[in-house]
């Protein structure tokens, strides 16, 4: 399903750093150091569920404990980031801290960011992960170590599911209480949601029911939605992946996620006028 859709169902316990993690790694490059590849991971499901705590210039916004601003982080920003890191490691003896944090946190990552105080948050992240202790092995938050480089892509996936404690906003860097907005906010939308699947009365007799009428939205919905683009396969017949190809198959998977942005705020419009 596509990543939007996901995220505006009902929220439940498999969304997390965890979830996030496992999405990011199935892509991960097998090479010699898999602890920095696995750290860029982190950074990357972190910069991403962070949002959950609020995010300050949204529609509606209470709180901006999370980031100042939205940012459309995504996919290629990882795979960029993994790609300039493999090839600065395969050229340099030690390997260049320095060099990766700048092109990490003020280049990839960092073009999206135009906050003052969200860039010394991003460069605030990446100093505390991209440093000599993690080759040695870094505590991420506590409780959570970083797994070896020895371990092979799979047994990587199992160290996450095994040793990961639950999670907390101490592995966000932030306070216990940070949590109490974003518990508030999903249990109000988790009850306005029940409250609205909640069957209703007909307007009138030979009329239409709720469910009838929500039922033909959805078929109207899924009629309008275009066919999915396999992005993998897309990217696997390039050649070369220069910034130029990787802008555009940014652009291509972005113009699909409006289609279908646009497509379901239309029909949310629509349902709520039925109820």
């Amino acid at each position: 399903a596509p990543l939007f859709c996901v995220l505006c169902a009902i929220p439940f316990p498999d969304r997390g750093l965890c979830c996030w993690l496992a999405c990011v790694l199935c892509g991960a490059v097998q090479a010699e150091f898999r602890t920095i590849i696995f750290a860029l991971c982190y950074f990357h499901a972190a910069l991403l569920e962070r949002k959950k705590f609020g995010v300050g210039n949204l529609p509606g916004a209470t709180s901006g404990i999370g980031w100042n601003m939205n940012y459309p982080f995504n996919t290629g920003d990882l795979l960029c980031c993994g790609q300039c890191a493999i090839k600065y490691l395969e050229n340099n003896v030690k390997v260049p801290w320095d060099d990766l944090r700048y092109i990490f946190g003020e280049i990839m990552y960092g073009g999206h960011i135009v906050e003052d105080w969200d860039r010394r948050l991003a460069g605030a992240y990446l100093f505390k992960y991209f440093n000599e202790g993690l080759i040695e092995g870094l505590e991420m938050f506590p409780g959570f170590m970083t797994p070896g480089n020895s371990l092979s892509h799979k047994q990587v996936l199992e160290y996450v599911d095994d040793t990961m404690p639950p999670e907390t906003p101490l592995a966000f860097g932030l306070h216990p209480n940070a949590e109490i907005g974003f518990k508030l906010r999903e249990a109000e939308t988790f009850c306005n949601s029940l409250v609205q699947l909640q069957p209703r009365e007909s307007g009138g007799e030979g009329g239409m029911s709720q469910e009838e009428k929500a039922k033909m939205v959805l078929d109207d919905l899924a009629d309008r939605l275009p066919e999915l683009y396999d992005m993998e396969d897309i990217r696997s017949r390039v050649d070369e992946v220069t910034p130029y190809v990787m802008v555009a198959i940014q652009v291509g998977a972005v113009s699909l996620r409006g289609v279908l942005c646009t497509t379901c705020c239309v029909h949310v419009s629509a349902m709520c006028h039925v109820f």
